[in-house]
């Protein structure tokens, strides 16, 4: 299942995670929109309030 937790990050660190969005996705893999801001996760806003302003969001979340 792409997305969830664990295999997202596995797919991630192995570096499969591109190659299987566009092979389960035709319409990512038909439009190349794939961009750097797809390696992120957002940050629980709880963690970020704990370090501010040490911490900020990923960027587009």
């Amino acid at each position: 299942l792409l997305g969830e937790y664990d295999r997202w990050f596995d797919l991630k660190r192995t570096g499969k995670l591109i190659e299987r969005v566009k092979k389960y996705n035709p319409w990512a893999a038909k439009s190349n929109s794939i961009k750097d801001i797809h390696y992120l996760r957002p940050i629980p806003q709880s963690e970020i309030d704990l370090s501010f302003p040490a911490m900020t969001q990923n960027p587009g979340y």
